[in-house]
């Protein structure tokens, strides 16, 4: 049945319906308020984009930053999180982000003296604040006394305040050696002072019980979603794994103008070893600058709303959002927010996702709500945790198989299809991320390549390359590392053929090694020993060693010259062209 509707009366099939519905339309919805009418704003359009989530323990904080992380991203916002109980994993992996491990025991660390993008001056002002998170309160001598020899461990590296750019940087036994040299020289009363920082220092070296920090930075992130997992570092470094990532993090989106949000969970074991930290409060205030919001979550509410590092955080952020509150806390809750007597009541008998959100100086009460398929990404109950399990494993006795069955001596993986369990194994033994081309035109695709010293990453990923297409066509090949040949296979003439696969790196300090090597080829092979070079404009330097060279578009056609045809005479590749 058709029928004609006036607009009065089709209004009634709307669920919402206020004169006070105020939407904007690259905002997304934080919640229904007290009528029930959606709540939908830009954090993006106030003063700044910074916000804190204050509540008790089970109120819903993380529930609803989940919310607020998820429908951000998918408004076109790129995320980055700061996750020290690796509670973001899950929902990392659902938008197919990368996670980066830092742990004691894995590959990816930041070196506490990399310049991290800072002018070599910026950085020494930077360091006093991380010092006083790593050793405790320091005295004006000992932070004199420290920046002395910071000064000096970088100028062995030969970094200055006039040159610092595109030079490798000191690791913190480089300042322990500089601090005993300078404690040989110290008069006696110095001596005390030089021994405190010494012991204090010596934990972060190679015999100390922090010496996971002891390394080069190995840390490069591209993902629009990024969770810099931190959940299994010791507690007592934390903080100051934390300082490092907020630091690594903000130097590097300095780069881009795009909307960004840098979440901090547990915000404040990063602040409270910060009370006189000018570098934390600065990229509060400055982060606006560079179209980045961060969002800090604590349960420490006390604390926050007592210390100096928590009014200035608070004085720098638009929004906040309150959920539950225990009565103790309160007063002090209700004096720094200005709540009225009815948002105090209602903050201590609030029902779980139900809190009080403040936008500048606009006081909402609102309730989180998501969809369905939201909750079941985003829910931290362990009843939903355990019935969702069974439901996608179907495991008996509540167990969840999560065995890896990866072979650490193959030497590459594709990234794509890897779980986030498995790309975690992967990093943690000995493999690094890398974006490759393969033997075609075609667009480079992400690998996790089995790093073999002294080899690059590079050069181990076309030896697996060459090798597994060479292995189609024979089972006649072999694969050294070794002072053997890369690849070695037999041709169905019964001659054995040589390949060497040569990157170009370090190319000016091997120049007499490639000399000894190409020369001892040439007697072993003759020209039977091709070279393949991974960037043709590498070509004029290995010419001249007078063995036939190969690029990546040509191993396919030498494949076929070699193995798959019989009459293998008159095979040699054409002269290839510089462009190849």
């Amino acid at each position: 049945m058709k029928r004609n509707i006036h607009t009065k009366g089709l209004s009634a099939f709307f669920p919402f319906s206020s004169p006070f519905l105020d939407i904007e339309s690259e905002g997304i919805l934080l919640g229904l308020n007290k009528n029930n009418i959606p709540y939908i704003k830009d954090i993006f359009k106030l003063t700044n984009a910074n916000g804190i989530i204050l509540a008790t323990s089970g109120s819903g904080k993380s529930y609803f930053t989940k919310l607020l992380i998820s429908r951000q991203f998918m408004n076109g916002c790129d995320v980055i999180i700061i996750d020290p109980q690796g509670e973001y994993l899950a929902i990392t992996e659902h938008y197919k982000g990368e996670t980066i491990t830092i742990s004691k025991n894995s590959e990816t660390m930041i070196n506490p003296l990399d310049l991290m993008g800072h002018d070599y001056l910026e950085k020494r002002l930077s360091l006093m604040d991380l010092f006083q998170i790593m050793f405790g309160d320091l005295s004006e001598i000992q932070k004199s006394i420290l920046d002395r020899a910071v000064d000096l461990t970088y100028a062995r590296k030969t970094i200055t305040r006039d040159s610092y750019k595109g030079k490798k940087s000191p690791v913190m036994e480089d300042l322990y050696k500089e601090m005993i040299s300078l404690e040989k020289d110290a008069v006696q009363q110095e001596k005390v002072t030089y021994r405190a920082l010494l012991n204090r220092l010596g934990m972060y070296t190679s015999n100390g019980v922090f010496s996971f920090l002891n390394k080069d930075t190995n840390i490069n992130f591209s993902n629009n979603f990024v969770c810099f997992n931190i959940g299994s570092m010791p507690k007592q470094v934390k903080p100051v794994v934390m300082y490092l990532v907020l630091d690594y993090v903000y130097m590097n989106m300095k780069s881009s103008l795009k909307r960004k949000l840098l979440v901090i969970d547990e915000a404040w074991s990063l602040l409270q070893t910060a009370e006189e930290s000018s570098y934390v409060f600065e990229i509060v205030k400055t982060c606006r600058k560079f179209n980045l919001g961060l969002l800090m979550i604590t349960q420490d509410v006390a604390d926050l709303v007592n210390s100096k590092a928590g009014n200035a955080v608070l004085a720098n952020t638009s929004y906040t959002f309150l959920l539950r509150q225990k009565p103790a806390v309160m007063m002090n809750v209700t004096r720094t927010f200005n709540l009225s007597d009815h948002e105090k009541e209602y903050l201590i008998s609030a029902e779980k996702g139900q809190g009080i959100l403040i936008l500048e100086n606009e006081h909402q009460e609102i309730k989180v709500i998501a969809s369905p398929k939201e909750h079941e990404l985003i829910t931290t109950n362990p009843d939903e945790l355990i019935k969702q399990t069974e439901d996608k494993k179907g495991t008996p006795n509540n167990q969840v198989n999560t065995d890896i069955i990866l072979d650490i001596e193959k030497d590459v993986y594709p990234a794509e299809g890897l779980s986030l369990e498995e790309q975690n194994f992967l990093t943690n033994h000995g493999y690094e991320l890398g974006s490759f081309h393969n033997l075609q035109n075609k667009r480079q695709v992400n690998y996790f390549v089995k790093k073999r010293l002294p080899e690059s990453i590079l050069h181990t990923y076309y030896v697996d390359l060459i090798f597994n297409e060479l292995r189609k066509h024979t089972d006649k090949i072999e694969k050294h590392r070794t002072v053997e040949p890369d690849l070695i296979f037999t041709n169905k003439r019964g001659e054995e053929i040589a390949l060497e696969i040569e990157t170009g790196l370090g190319l000016e300090k091997k120049k007499k090694i490639h000399d000894e090597k190409f020369s001892m080829r040439k007697k072993q092979y003759g020209e039977r020993c091709f070279v393949f070079l991974t960037r043709s404009n590498l070509e004029d330097s290995y010419r001249r060693h007078g063995l036939p060279l190969l690029f990546r578009l040509e191993i396919l056609k030498f494949v076929g010259l070699k193995l798959d045809r019989a009459n293998t005479e008159n095979t040699t590749i054409e002269p290839h062209k510089p462009n190849l």
